[in-house]
């Protein structure tokens, strides 16, 4: 009974996040207060637990929708009148809420929230009883709206500790549900001669459900250590290092075993204190003072210290080190100055709206582990990384996995699991195999396998599939550099030569949406007014001719100045949906006289060439931060070493996003980036793709798995001790 609560419990939580869920409610809470009995408070809570940072919203979205219906509700009786409430509602009911009325006059409506009789009973009556319709209006706000929002409230504070509770004790909660059950028709039994037959065989059903549906019932319902959690990792990172890695790859391992002095909180998104006990900030936004915590040591036991943050601050202001995407964050800082072993100051040159977020979560390194003059790009530490988080390194097969243990001497609350192993299987495929071979624990399906290959009831006993958005996009870059792409209208005219619309429908199963710029599409950054270049090859051909490429010596393919339109198009080996991608494009951009060969290589040396800008046309995806800056990636002083690996030069988005990054007001920050985001949709530096929904498979094993703004959380993940599969060598 417990697992089809809580297979019951994952389904409804996931289909609470979906943008149906919301109209439902709406809906729901109209219904229940015209015309069906049923209340919307088991939705709403659902909606809640899924999602407690939203909780005050869906409680303002049930109001609404109950107050609406509630009207509804008025009209019906006072267009019927007391012969539709005498057809509709029981002498009984319409006696005790005759005396409500009489007792409160309209405010009984408001009262009602709060009582067992159907709401739709109150609002038809007050229509059929000709009340007051304003003062009925204010008491259904009031009533409705403190009882969505006691429950908005509650969750708000406490929903992700509510759900931690639920699933914890799922199995007594089962055993009470079967109870109340039966204890319900009992009673209807006593009451109801006619249901004595119905009680019984309820009563048969329920206590089958108890001694077979679940042998354990009472069994371990406390959290527990032990067992590993196995990770599908796609490509092998290059380094550890955590100021000199780029990838995603290297920062899903690091997270575990790296720590800085903040971080953004997964649940609420507020910066929150980690490797510092506070902060303190002056009122110019200049200087940023953290006080550290004391008695933290790194994993070889050697003491945490500010001096750890000044060399480690140095090191990424220093030109030789590979640090070129993490400098532009820092470079107006003024100033770094240790106080005593446990206070550091940063000093800021010019104010920055992201400052507190960069310099508290600085990535920090053990600085006794470097000895002077030393190559940091090339140091041990990136192939054995020394942190202060909840995990160690343990070892790196090369190609095929790297280990982490967890921290017996961890400073705060360990994690549950006592092993992280990243499988590395750069084929998609295979990963899939294994996964359903159970040798993983934790991968991103491809929208095919979401749709199609994880259907069968063997994979859905043994895992759970959860879906969310997380700010990404992926894109096509243009080299700006190279001759076939420094005119704009042929920028233009490629991403009018791809189709994005059947590429998503087709490739994707539509999991994603288009996207126009460089911001995340949920946020405020985005400029919405802004609609995708449509797929439109006639239009294409006749701005690839305005820019001079036209067919001059008749072989078929386009040329100007002699050079012919003939470029390479890079992609990374572990991607089947880049292959796709560039074969769909190879003969798109065929039947209009360009050439495209296209180069597979692995991750290490396909992110080599792009850093190097030595590619003509490339696909990749970025992450973003919560807060957008867009210096790394498209500021002009970032083409020559840091991210902007196209060579976008454009002096107006430059001052853009210059101001923006010392404007605190959001408002007049978002209307900055607005016309940046229209910069780059003239300029089509990228040709922007998709933002795509996560897609993942979670053994279920695995206890309390909450899908939160940011993702997934493995380090609250438990395994019940009769579940687990490994165990320490």
């Amino acid at each position: 009974m417990s697992e089809l609560l809580s297979g019951l419990l994952d389904w409804v939580l996931a289909w609470s996040k979906t943008p149906y869920a919301e109209v439902a409610l709406f809906a729901i809470a109209f219904a229940e207060s015209s015309f069906f009995p049923v209340p919307p408070d088991v939705l709403l809570i659902s909606m809640c637990i899924a999602s407690p940072h939203r909780s005050l919203w869906y409680a303002l979205l049930c109001c609404l929708g109950s107050v609406f219906g509630g009207i509804f509700g008025y009209l019906i009786g006072r267009i019927g009148g007391r012969p539709i409430l005498v057809k509709f509602v029981s002498a009984s009911k319409r006696n005790l809420v005759e005396h409500y009325y009489n007792k409160y006059d309209v405010w009984a409506v408001g009262i009602a929230a709060f009582t067992p009789i159907p709401y739709k009973v109150f609002t038809i009556s007050s229509g059929a009883f000709l009340l007051n319709f304003k003062r009925f209006v204010a008491a259904s706000f009031l009533g409705r709206g403190g009882r969505f929002f006691i429950i908005g409230t509650l969750f708000f504070f406490f929903g992700s500790g509510i759900e931690a509770w639920i699933r914890r004790y799922i199995n007594i909660l089962s055993v009470a549900f079967v109870i109340l059950l039966i204890g319900g028709f009992w009673v209807l039994g006593r009451v109801s001669k006619k249901a004595v037959k119905l009680t019984t065989v309820i009563c048969i059903i329920g206590i089958g459900c108890v001694l077979c549906g679940n042998a354990y019932a009472f069994s371990e319902t406390k959290v527990v250590d032990g067992d590993w959690l196995i990770v599908h990792l796609s490509a092998e990172p290059a380094t550890l290092n955590p100021i000199t890695a780029t990838d995603a790859y290297a920062s899903r391992i690091n997270d575990y075993i790296y720590e800085s002095l903040l971080k953004r909180d997964e649940k609420t998104l507020k910066l929150v204190p980690v490797l510092a006990t506070h902060w303190e900030i002056s009122d110019d936004h200049l200087h940023y003072i953290f006080h550290l915590k004391k008695g933290i040591k790194w994993h070889d036991g050697y003491p945490f210290t500010a001096r750890d943050i000044i060399f480690s601050y140095k090191r990424i202001r220093d030109p030789r080190v590979d640090a070129a995407h993490l400098r532009n964050y820092y470079q107006d800082i003024k100033d770094v100055r240790m106080i005593d072993d446990y206070t550091v100051e940063f000093t800021y040159s010019r104010p920055y709206f992201r400052a507190l977020e960069f310099c508290g979560g600085i990535p920090i390194v053990p600085a006794h582990l470097f000895k002077e003059g030393e190559d940091f790009n090339s140091h041990p530490i990136g192939r054995h990384p020394v942190g202060t988080g909840p995990y160690k390194f343990l070892r790196w097969d090369t190609g095929k996995e790297i280990v982490l243990v967890r921290n017996e001497n961890y400073w705060g609350e360990k994690p549950h699991l006592k092993r992280i192993v990243f499988k590395i299987i750069t084929d998609s495929t295979v990963a899939l195999q294994v996964l359903k071979q159970l040798g993983l624990d934790l991968m991103g399906l491809r929208p095919i396998q979401w749709v199609y290959q994880t259907r069968g009831k063997r994979f859905k006993k043994h895992f759970r599939k959860l879906s969310y958005y997380l700010p990404q996009y992926s894109y096509i870059g243009w080299n700006m550099r190279k001759p076939w792409f420094k005119d704009r209208r042929v920028r233009q005219a490629m991403t009018m030569l791809i189709d994005r619309k059947t590429i998503l429908d087709k490739l994707l199963f539509g999991l994603g949406t288009i996207v126009t710029g460089n911001f995340y599409i949920n946020s405020p950054d985005y400029n919405k007014n802004i609609k995708p270049y449509p797929y439109d090859p006639g239009k294409a051909v006749k701005l690839l001719e305005e820019a001079g490429w036209t067919d001059h010596d008749g072989d078929g393919i386009r040329d100007k100045d002699g050079i012919p339109f003939s470029f390479e198009f890079l992609i990374s080996a572990g991607s089947k949906f880049a292959e796709q991608l560039a074969t769909i494009m190879q003969e798109s951009l065929k039947n209009v006289g360009i050439k495209m060969s296209i180069r597979k290589l692995e991750w290490a040396v396909f992110i080599q060439k792009i850093q190097s800008r030595d590619f003509d046309a490339c696909t990749l995806g970025w992450s973003l931060g919560w807060e957008s800056d867009p210096y790394q990636v498209w500021h002009s002083s970032q083409a020559k070493s840091g991210s902007n690996f196209v060579g976008f030069v454009n002096p107006e988005a430059d001052r853009i996003i210059e101001m923006a990054r010392r404007e605190f007001d959001p408002e007049k920050r978002h209307k900055l980036y607005h016309r940046f985001h229209k910069i780059l949709h003239i300029e089509q530096p990228y040709t922007f793709l998709f933002t795509m929904k996560a897609l993942v498979a979670v053994s279920k094993r695995f206890q309390n798995v909450n899908v939160y703004p940011m993702g997934l959380n493995p380090r609250e993940w438990w395994v019940p001790l009769k579940m687990q599969r490994y165990r320490e060598p």
